[in-house]
């Protein structure tokens, strides 16, 4: 699709739709301002890994219902990160 659009002379349909910015207070990764101490990578790391591990064991599937539900969870997951450690 981009060499098609590279092709194109008339720039007339591509220019860029205006938008909103999102308030900054929505793009907070931590929304109360207060960053933990002396966090870091695989502190970082030490932390979600088990809350990962946790939710994934949760949704295991145990019957048809269920497997439909972790397949729309995890299929990307599972397709974009296949080196992903938990």
């Amino acid at each position: 699709m981009v060499w098609t659009l590279l092709a194109k002379s008339d720039t007339t349909g591509l220019k860029e739709r205006p938008f909103t910015v999102e308030p900054r207070e929505n793009l907070l990764v931590f929304p109360d301002k207060h960053s933990p101490r002396n966090l870091n990578e695989e502190k970082l790391k030490s932390q979600l890994r088990p809350a990962a591990r946790n939710f994934l064991e949760a949704n295991l599937p145990t019957n048809t219902m269920k497997l439909t539900r972790f397949r729309e969870i995890y299929r990307t997951v599972y397709r974009t990160v296949p080196a992903a450690k938990l």
